[in-house]
């Protein structure tokens, strides 16, 4: 081969099937790689749905008197109020013991919930809802609360039928010692409420 240019013309189909070759594999692996997206996608559309089935299952079964029934009927701190009335018992003249027990069994220490804002979605009603003032209570009344709401079983607590979804958006504890002496926290939340 003495012309190099015949050389370089031989050379020439190898050259264009091998740039096909490459511009096709990697057309090839850009498929591949939005297949595999579109799959990743489609399982996610998928566990949403059943997520989706599973709220509105729940919100169909939902009590719209929930919060009433299981919440605001909770009363907080009877150990302590047992303890001050055993102590009140023999201390007569302590006026301050005397409030505390007044406070604790008079029921102002109740979840009472005030209604914020109503919201109408397509299937369901929002509904945000607020306590009209902090509560007390000590660690197990907390364990109460929460099984309540969330709806989850903290043992011996476990949560009662016909919760609605329930989303703690606001939640302030604050821990305090008690005029007993006990440690308490001051609790103050608010709720948003999905039901039928």
């Amino acid at each position: 081969m003495k012309n190099p240019l015949i050389f370089l013309l031989a050379l020439l189909p190898f050259a264009a099937a091998a740039f096909y070759v490459q511009s096709a594999s990697e057309t090839l692996s850009d498929l591949q790689t939005k297949v595999a997206t579109l799959h990743q996608k489609a399982a996610r559309i998928e566990e949403q749905k059943k997520i989706d089935a599973c709220l509105f299952s729940q919100i169909q079964k939902a009590d719209p008197s929930y919060t009433d029934t299981y919440l605001a009927t909770l009363q907080f701190l009877e150990d302590e109020a047992r303890r001050i009335q055993a102590l009140s018992s023999h201390q007569k003249e302590n006026s301050a013991l005397q409030h505390r027990l007044d406070f604790l069994r008079s029921g102002e220490n109740r979840l009472v919930f005030v209604e914020n804002k109503r919201e109408r979605k397509k299937e369901f009603q929002e509904v945000e809802e607020r306590l009209q003032h902090p509560v007390e209570m000590n660690e197990e009344d907390l364990k109460k609360v929460l099984v309540l709401i969330e709806g989850v079983t903290l043992n011996p607590y476990s949560p009662k039928e016909g919760r609605p979804q329930l989303m703690v958006t606001d939640f302030d504890l604050t821990k305090r010692r008690a005029l007993s002496d006990e440690e308490v926290y001051v609790i103050d939340l608010k709720l948003l409420k999905r039901e039928k």
